[in-house]
C-alpha cells in the first residue's frame, strides 16, 4: 500500500494547498491510520485519541 498512500497524500495535499478544498477529517479505517497521520492525509492523531486501525 505503499504507493497508494503516497498518491492520497499528493491529493489531499493539492485539494488544501492548490485549490483551497476543505478536506474532512478522513473516514474509515484511514481515521485510524497512524501513516495516513503522519503524510499529512488526515489531521487526527489517532495514538492521542486511542484510534483502531482495523477494517
Amino acid at each position: 500500500f505503499p504507493g497508494y498512500f503516497l498518491i492520497v497524500q499528493d491529493f489531499i495535499a493539492a485539494a488544501r494547498e492548490k485549490l483551497g478544498v476543505s478536506v474532512g477529517p478522513g473516514r474509515g479505517s484511514a481515521a485510524g491510520s497512524a501513516v495516513a497521520y503522519c503524510l499529512g492525509i488526515t489531521k487526527i492523531d489517532p495514538i492521542q485519541y486511542d484510534l483502531l486501525f482495523e477494517r
